[in-house]
This record gives structure tokens, C-alpha cells and sequence, in this order.
């Protein structure tokens, strides 16, 4: 639930240009499910890999850029801190499920048929 409200506040602000109450909602409520999310990691890493663990990567990627949309709209420091360690972040888990896809293609334990 991070990609839907961080791409509608980027889209809102890319064309209204500033922050007014609707795109601080849509930030906000990225950050909420941000923090949603980051409670349930623990679990979600107990999970056996599969392809639809690319899915991870895109809601990511949706709140690095939010967070550089904020930042630069705001001149508020702390979000290009937040929004650098999201890429920084972004960069660890494509890095991740790429190589877990080549082990995985290697070892056969995905894309073969049911």
C-alpha cells in the first residue's frame, strides 16, 4: 500500500506544483504505510523466494521518489536524508532479488511448471 498514495502525491504535485493539503494527505499517508510495512518485515524476509518478490522493488522506488518530490518542494533537508536512504535501500533490494533470481534460475527452484 506505499505505491498507490506515494505516485498520487508525485503526480498531484507534478501538476499543481506545490504542496497543499491534498499532497501532504497523499505524503503522509506514504509515510504511514511506510511504517506499516517496516513492522512487517521480519516477516516478510521469512518468506521463501519466489518472482513476485519483484514486486517489492516498485513501491520502494515510488517512496524514494516521493521523498525527493517532498524535499524539493518543501527545502525541507530531512526528506533528501529520507529520500537517500530509500534509494540507498532501493539499491540493496533490486541488488537482492536480482541475485536471488540467477540463483534461483540456476538451482531450478524458479520458473519451472507446476
Amino acid at each position: 500500500m506505499i505505491a498507490p498514495p506515494a505516485i498520487g502525491f508525485i503526480a498531484h504535485t507534478e501538476l499543481t506544483e506545490a504542496l497543499d493539503p491534498m499532497a501532504r494527505i497523499l505524503f503522509n499517508a506514504t509515510l504511514f504505510f511506510a511504517g506499516i510495512v517496516a513492522t512487517q518485515l521480519p516477516r516478510l524476509l521469512r518468506v521463501p523466494f519466489s518472482m513476485a518478490f519483484w514486486a517489492l522493488s516498485f513501491p520502494v522506488a515510488a517512496f524514494t521518489l516521493a521523498c525527493f518530490r517532498y524535499a524539493a518542494l518543501s527545502s525541507v533537508q530531512a526528506f533528501n536524508w529520507l529520500g537517500a536512504g530509500g534509494l540507498l535501500l532501493l539499491i540493496v533490494v533490486v541488488a537482492t532479488l536480482a541475485v536471488k533470481t540467477v540463483a534461483g534460475l540456476a538451482g531450478g527452484t524458479i520458473c519451472v511448471p507446476e
